[in-house]
């Protein structure tokens, strides 16, 4: 079994013998970290070493400072999550006030399983992590610059984006119909129909509210984190690439057609279509490189 300390200034003898303790309580559990709030992992447990990249892989991504998941522990707010690939499960759930409890599963370990043994660790280890160090202060006549993090940029201009808002008055009656349209299309190709067991009434709703968001005048990081949380939704609830795929397939097709029955023809109609599939084709971008990012790092997702 591979420990790892992660940093001398936290003595982890303690946390990294509770690591130990449930990797050692079931054989589905390959791997476990504690991570501090500010998303340092503090110690780890491997039972090889090939499961570390894995497991830094998975906080990595779901963790990242722009996540959902860690925006949630900021706020003490966050319970689990769990994301199901095709040969492991990776867990993330609230060790205490200042720490998280990550643990790598086999594919061969039952869902819950291992829940009591992981939720055992998290109340040992509730108490053992302290408050990160507070940020350090600027000594005087030098300013601390925090270190920028790359947001990809909206490839249209201000006044594109601000016709795609002013046609808003005009799509939104139709985008419920466009939603019914995209999905009854991939309802009825039979080797789509195992990957909506559960029905499509959800999935059109939350497809609805996203063609409402792409007319809502908001195309900064705001916007961009948005279609990146949707990436990460769709790995962590197990949606395909190729659902995905289809339905973006679908809605090129569709939803052009859909536009000129309320913009009429025409070229500056046109140009107006032409604008927001542009606005499309960076959504779905940024929402299948998160999502693919997250696929490539654990394998092909599957539903939990």
């Amino acid at each position: 079994m591979s420990v790892t300390p992660q940093n001398a200034l936290i003595p982890p003898a303690e946390i990294i013998a509770v690591l130990q303790d449930l990797i050692s309580s079931s054989s589905a559990i390959e791997a476990a970290a504690v991570v501090a709030r500010d998303g340092r992992i503090v110690a780890r447990a491997t039972r090889r070493d090939a499961e570390a990249d894995a497991l830094h892989a998975a906080i990595a991504e779901l963790l990242a400072p722009d996540s959902t998941a860690m925006r949630q522990v900021a706020l003490g707010t966050l319970g689990q999550v769990v994301l199901s690939a095709a040969a492991r499960r990776v867990m993330i759930r609230q060790s205490g006030p200042n720490a998280l409890i990550c643990t790598l599963t086999g594919g061969h370990g039952r869902g819950g399983s291992q829940m009591p043994s992981i939720s055992g660790a998290a109340a040992k280890l509730a108490d053992m992590v302290p408050e990160p160090p507070a940020e350090p202060r600027p000594v005087f006549g030098t300013k601390l610059v925090p270190a920028a993090t790359a947001v990809p940029e909206c490839p249209l201009s201000a006044d594109e984006l601000s016709r795609i808002v002013a046609l808003r008055p005009y799509v939104i009656g139709i985008l419920p119909s466009v939603t019914d349209k995209v999905y009854n299309a991939i309802e009825a190709e039979p080797q789509m129909a195992k990957f909506m067991a559960n029905g499509t009434a959800r999935l059109r709703q939350m497809h609805l509210v996203w063609l409402e968001s792409l007319f809502s005048g908001e195309y900064g990081p705001a916007f961009v984190q948005r279609q990146q949380d949707i990436g990460r939704a769709h790995s962590l609830a197990g949606i395909p690439p190729v659902l995905f795929a289809a339905n973006m397939a679908y809605l090129r097709a569709i939803f052009p057609t859909a536009l000129r029955t309320c913009l009429g023809e025409g070229v500056l109609a046109e140009n107006a279509i032409g604008t927001v599939m542009r606005l499309v084709d960076f959504a779905h971008d940024l929402i299948d490189t998160t999502s693919a990012g997250l696929i490539a790092r654990l394998g092909t997702p599957r539903r939990v």
